[in-house]
């Protein structure tokens, strides 16, 4: 019998960003990509999660996709002489 789809999923995001190059990372559905900005790092994200969950294997109702982009700073270090 095929598994039912879920009707929610969340998945967390790891941003980060170094040298004006945003990058995504989600493990649970094999997602890492990187762009120049941060809203055009959101797009190509929407743009291919999506089909890899599924093919992680997670069937979600159309919609159902929920993703948790988690980007943390810390303050830089004092430059050196």
């Amino acid at each position: 019998m095929p598994q039912a789809a879920i009707d929610t999923q969340e998945f967390p995001l790891q941003v980060t960003a170094h040298d004006g190059v945003w990058v995504a990372v989600c493990d649970p559905i094999g997602l890492v990509t990187e762009a120049d900005s941060f809203e055009e790092l959101t797009r190509r994200v929407w743009a291919i999660a999506p089909e890899l969950a599924e093919l992680n294997g997670y069937r979600l109702r159309p919609g159902a996709l929920r993703l948790r982009f988690e980007h943390v700073e810390t303050e830089p270090l004092p430059q050196r002489a």
